[in-house]
């Protein structure tokens, strides 16, 4: 059950980070302002688009192309033209960077104060190093090295808690700790996989095999930067319309659902190199193996849904000041926009084994369309709430054309009265635990009905794992 081992770690390997995080940042919260943690929001914005430029996402093409080696020395040839590739078109970026960043700032975020301009400079840096540790730990994921993973990215959490925690606590640099951790624990990342896979890396550049993952990983691009539209694009507009405390509230909110985004992203990690060597040795294989282990996933993203979101309301009470209460609605709405994501994640895998990557913009480009204009037309009328909803909208929609052209090209069937059944339920209950029932006469009467369907819950969810050990599938 490697798989189901792999998975637990990478898995782990988000959360643990998640959680720590949740309890820092009740920390944290007490010396940084809502306008602030705005900022740090904009300057992840920042962070992720970077990126795309230095390195044009050729990391990517590892999850595929790796396997199509054929010994020690194919894989040295072609990780070591990668990562020259990427050095050098990195320097390229930082220097053009360095010359125009102001520039490129004050046209993205036209209300920021000058006084934030020294962050974005640093924030260059964490992207140059996020890059390179990409390009490390892809090969990681490829080699089913799990537990190599999970060591790197404890020691990446342990460095940036540290560091955060003594800059802002006991320095009282406030941003400046939130920012100068996360250049620390990234470069401690970039070198820990630099370590790894120096046995792979010389003095090699090969066109040839530069020009086959530049084709595989180009359209990958405007594929990202369409997922990077609805994905951020409600930050851009909310930047105009909302002031940034409101933002803050909404960064939070998307902050904690990340939760969904991990267990979503790291289990399809783990199962791309299953449903890779599966597909190689016959299409039956693969499907068969996606079918049964997607169902039961899926399934479990709504059980863990669920008993999150029964009790979201009063662990928000509980652990955020009160001016961040609103923070938990966005949290809950942003959380079924990933089950979406996870379904999304399965059907495409047949269009990235047939290395048809250029179809994968085709999806999030409609995507992204969708989530813009939405966003323009629904929040400045009803505010911050309608950029949660159009992330949920635009997630469905990757799904659904997923869907449509995996049946064209690749066809995998999944239990669709099944799927509708999780996302009714789901959205259900969402509903049900966005009610504040503090202020009703008979109160006990919700809290015993909740409690009625967290012991279903945990039922279903013991059901779901025994369903997991006999299912062969698993077993890979």
């Amino acid at each position: 059950m490697k798989i189901l081992k792999d998975s637990g770690l990478y898995i782990l390997s988000g959360i643990m980070p998640a959680a720590a995080n949740l309890i820092v940042l009740q920390i944290y919260l007490q010396y940084i302002s809502p306008e602030e943690y705005g900022v740090f929001g904009l300057i992840q914005i920042f962070i992720a688009i970077l990126p795309l430029c230095f390195t044009f996402l050729i990391h990517n093409s590892i999850n595929r192309l790796y396997f199509d080696c054929d010994d020690i020395k194919d894989i040295k040839k072609y990780y070591s033209t990668l990562m020259n590739f990427s050095i050098l078109l990195s320097l390229i970026i930082l220097l053009i960077l360095y010359l125009f960043l102001e520039e490129i700032i004050f046209v993205s975020f036209p209300s920021l104060d000058r006084e934030y301009y020294l962050y974005f400079k640093l924030a260059s840096y964490i992207a140059l190093f996020e890059a390179l540790y990409q390009l490390g730990i892809s090969l990681i994921r490829v080699e089913r090295k799990a537990k190599l993973y999970f060591l790197i990215n404890m020691l990446m959490l342990l460095f940036r808690l540290s560091v955060g925690v003594y800059a802002i606590v006991f320095m009282g640099l406030k941003l400046d700790g939130l920012v100068y951790s996360q250049l620390v624990a990234v470069v401690i990342g970039a070198l820990a996989t630099l370590l790894y896979s120096k046995k792979y890396l010389g003095f090699c550049f090969e066109f040839k095999l530069l020009k086959r993952s530049l084709i595989y990983s180009l359209p990958l691009i405007p594929h990202s930067l369409a997922a990077m539209i609805f994905m951020y694009s409600d930050r851009f507009v909310l930047e105009k319309y909302v002031s940034m405390s409101a933002l803050g509230l909404y960064f939070l909110g998307d902050r904690l659902s990340q939760v969904g985004k991990i267990l979503v992203n790291q289990f399809n990690a783990s199962f791309s190199p299953v449903f890779i060597n599966s597909a190689r040795k016959s299409y039956e294989d693969s499907v068969f193996i996606t079918k049964n282990i997607a169902n039961t996933f899926l399934s479990f993203y709504v059980i863990i849904f669920s008993i999150g979101s029964l009790f979201a309301l009063e662990i928000f009470n509980m652990l955020f000041p009160a001016e961040y209460k609103e923070s938990a609605t966005y949290f809950l709405i942003l959380m079924t926009a990933y089950y979406f994501r996870s379904l999304y994640c399965f059907l495409s895998q047949g269009v990235f084994y047939l290395k048809k990557t250029y179809l994968i913009p085709l999806i999030t480009f409609a995507a992204g369309c969708l989530n813009l204009l939405l966003n323009y037309q629904l929040i400045p009328i009803y505010g911050v709430i309608s950029a949660a909803w159009t992330t949920v909208l635009s997630m469905a929609l990757t799904a659904i054309i997923a869907g449509y052209i995996s049946q064209k090209i690749y066809p995998i069937h999944l239990n669709l009265k099944e799927i509708i059944y999780n996302i009714l339920f789901m959205f259900v209950l969402m509903f049900m635990s966005l009610i504040d029932y503090s202020n009703f006469q008979y109160q006990y009467v919700f809290v015993f009905f909740k409690l009625l369907i967290l012991v279903f819950l945990i039922r279903k969810l013991f059901l779901t794992f025994n369903l997991i050990k006999e299912n062969k599938a698993w077993r890979l």
